[in-house]
């Protein structure tokens, strides 16, 4: 299996048989295990990098998301069952800035369906996939929000903003960070709020140095 640009993102199917893949050439391909072969291929955005890939739980939707902050949202149909078909199901956009994550609500979250998508606008929004309405948007970020991950339950959104320290070295290479500080914010989603929520507990989770 082989792509041309450089893969930024690529998850599983729950059917454990083909994996979905986002280059930075904003392709999206899926990829048969079985067969060892592109399976399908869809380019939403041309030369517009997939930064983020999702799927639902069930295998029914897969959501892109690109540096234009735009999340492309497919229904995935079995056909002839040998094979993922993409149905265009709806555009949004939903950020300012390149959108970084998009992560689909789990399992036992039902029957409520929740789209979060994290971008380099300092924000995180909740997206109701009913619909996809906007929900909530997450604030408290002072910086690119990286990454998030729902509880088990889908009650909490946990976030992750990462903060350079000391960013500048003169040995071995001036292009390199020297340390890491990640930051963690926990919001909890059901909670009665306006449509702006902000974190209930925030922390430093740990700092890290590239050069020991």
């Amino acid at each position: 299996m082989k792509v041309v640009g450089a893969v930024n993102t690529v998850v599983l199917h729950p059917n454990q048989t083909e994996l979905i893949s986002g280059d930075q050439n904003g392709n999206i391909r899926v990829w048969d295990l079985t067969a060892n072969s592109c399976s399908c291929e869809l380019v939403p955005e041309v030369d517009t990098a997939a930064r983020s890939l999702t799927v639902m739980w069930d295998g029914s939707l897969v959501v892109a998301a690109n540096n234009h902050g735009t999340c492309y949202v497919w229904r995935l149909l079995r056909g002839n069952q040998t094979m993922t078909n993409f149905e265009p199901l709806h555009k949004l956009q939903a950020h300012s800035g390149y959108i970084l994550k998009c992560l689909l609500s789990p399992e036992f979250c039902e029957p409520h369906r929740y789209l979060a998508t994290a971008s380099s606008d300092h924000t995180v929004k909740i997206w109701n996939v009913d619909g996809f309405t906007l929900e909530k948007t997450l604030i408290g970020h002072q910086r690119w929000v990286w990454d998030c991950v729902f509880s088990v339950d889908g009650a909490y959104l946990i976030t992750e903003m990462v903060k350079l320290l000391h960013p500048w070295v003169s040995k071995p290479n001036p292009w390199f960070p020297s340390k890491i500080k990640e930051k963690i914010f926990i919001y909890h989603l059901r909670l009665p709020s306006p449509p702006c929520l902000a974190p209930f507990c925030s922390l430093f989770l740990f700092n890290r140095s590239h050069f020991g």
